[in-house]
């Protein structure tokens, strides 16, 4: 029996289980997830009366940090068991309680942003937004959006009125180009340009 058979017969046995009971644990810059069920659970956090101040603020920290990379951890866990075990959709469905559509969106940020990319000023959803774009672009607009300090709202404005400027000069661009030179060299000239568009 392999690995992951083993894992969806547990699964089964144990009715869609949910991620229910964790403490999260800062050490350094990270957070760990450890079980136990007495401080953290779908439906709320049990502190111990004998918390101390630091340990309080420290909860509070991971907290906040695990709010912010929920997104990204589910979709670095999915591509990690999807290399692992192959497809597992349906087990990550039972696992997390997510729909197939939200995984799927998880996933695909997680494999457009590697880790290295990612930046801790800016939310998933800033990656989100910029994720149809060519890599240099989403590099581009990462930066202005640090420098900017620009919501979600504003990035989506701002990406909007980018491409119309860039359409409009693409436009701009395959006008002239059509006026000054010959029909049969048109195609190969049109698609130098849409070339350099994409880049």
């Amino acid at each position: 029996m392999s690995q992951l058979s083993s894992i969806k017969d547990a699964t089964k046995a144990k009715n869609k289980p949910t991620i229910r009971d964790a403490v999260i644990v800062q050490e350094n810059t990270s957070i760990e997830i450890q079980s136990s069920a007495k401080y953290f659970t779908e439906t709320g956090l049990h502190i111990p009366e004998n918390t101390t101040d630091f340990q309080w603020q420290e909860i509070g920290k991971g907290l906040s940090k695990m709010d912010k990379a929920i997104q990204w951890a589910i979709g670095d866990w999915f591509l990690f068991g999807e290399k692992k075990f192959g497809e597992i959709f349906e087990l990550a469905e039972d696992i997390t309680g997510y729909k197939k559509g939200t995984l799927i969106n998880f996933k695909a940020i997680a494999s457009k942003f590697s880790p290295s990319r990612r930046r801790d000023e800016l939310s998933w959803n800033h990656f989100q937004a910029i994720q149809a774009l060519p890599e240099k672009k989403q590099d581009q607009i990462i930066e202005a959006a640090i420098k900017e300090n620009l919501s979600v709202a504003k990035l989506r404005n701002m990406i909007r009125g980018t491409d119309q400027r860039e359409e409009k000069n693409l436009a701009d661009q395959i006008r002239a180009l059509l006026k000054n030179i010959p029909a049969r060299d048109a195609k190969t000239a049109l698609n130098d340009v849409l070339k350099d568009y994409e880049k």
